[in-house]
């Protein structure tokens, strides 16, 4: 396996639900990165610890990297975080709910949609 995944077990369910949607083909690349960015301890500590974020800013400026965030805190806590929002400028990152499964399918069609451009790309480079 090529893609980088920074964290636990629902990451590694991320990579495989992806994997069956899209194919192995699709994903086994190595410009892919799923990061844990569940940094919300409890209502008193708020983001004591922003490792996945930091960890992502290390990956962001490379454009060929395809960047998931993946977290369980509401958006609305997420987007007070100044690298988050620094992150989600960048239109090579993604932020999926693990636990809002409705969100999944809209993520792997972009996912989808933008390894066609890149193939496209490609393909116009060639010729």
């Amino acid at each position: 396996m090529k893609t980088t995944i920074i964290g636990g077990t629902h990451e590694r369910n991320m990579w495989m639900y992806l994997e069956n949607h899209l194919g192995p083909e699709e994903l086994d690349y190595e410009d892919l990165v799923i990061i844990d960015v569940n940094t919300l301890e409890n209502d008193e500590q708020l983001f004591t610890d922003r490792v996945g974020l930091r960890i992502a800013m290390d990956y962001v400026n490379d454009p060929d990297k395809i960047i998931i965030l993946m977290g369980q805190e509401p958006e609305e806590v997420l987007w007070s975080v100044p690298e988050f929002i620094e992150l989600m400028s960048r239109s090579n990152v993604d932020f999926v709910d693990f636990l809002d499964p409705h969100l999944i399918p809209d993520l792997y069609q972009k996912l989808s949609n933008r390894k066609n451009s890149y193939r496209d790309n490609a393909q116009g480079t060639l010729t």
